[in-house]
């Protein structure tokens, strides 16, 4: 762990400090590493697990402002084969972004960063993207419907059965 990663282990413990403003810091420093992203991931979710499902909507609101998603998958898009990996590995994180990617209605971002063209393809790290995308539409659902996942749904099979006639 680097002396970079330490920090954000420390600022995250002080609550004054959102996991929206380290993760932006670390990135505009060049110092963003796969742990300190996991660690700001991980922070987010634990601080909204806090509030009952009834309270959620209102935090959602705030989390659409932050736009922590928008953030960390501009970010790994910038250089998708050094994260191809750490996306293999770490489902749980994985699960987070695709839970603060839905909030804030990025599901069609996702699906695109689905089809980024890699040199490697030995990593299934696509499979682990699409079904946290799908079970984070299911979770975040209120509405009793599954008209939502199920647009996803097809839209990942016409993405990916297109892909397999290809």
């Amino acid at each position: 762990m680097s002396a970079m990663d330490r920090q954000i282990e420390q600022e995250l413990q002080d609550s004054a400090n959102r996991p929206i403003n380290i993760l932006r810091r670390s990135i505009e420093a060049g110092h963003a590493s796969s742990h300190g992203l996991r660690l700001c991931l991980k922070a987010q979710f634990d601080d909204q697990r806090r509030y009952s499902r009834a309270a959620r909507p209102k935090v959602h609101e705030g989390q659409r402002e932050d736009q922590l998603a928008r953030t960390y998958l501009t970010y790994l898009l910038q250089d998708p084969e050094q994260w191809t990996e750490f996306l293999r590995r770490e489902t749980d994180t994985v699960d987070d972004l695709c839970y603060f990617a839905v909030i804030e209605g990025l599901q069609d971002s996702v699906l695109q960063w689905l089809q980024v063209p890699l040199k490697d393809r030995s990593h299934p790290w696509r499979t682990n993207v699409a079904s946290s995308i799908g079970k984070a539409q299911s979770l975040l659902d209120t509405t009793n419907s599954a008209d939502l996942c199920l647009i996803l749904y097809f839209k990942m099979e016409a993405m990916f059965g297109q892909r397999r006639v290809e």
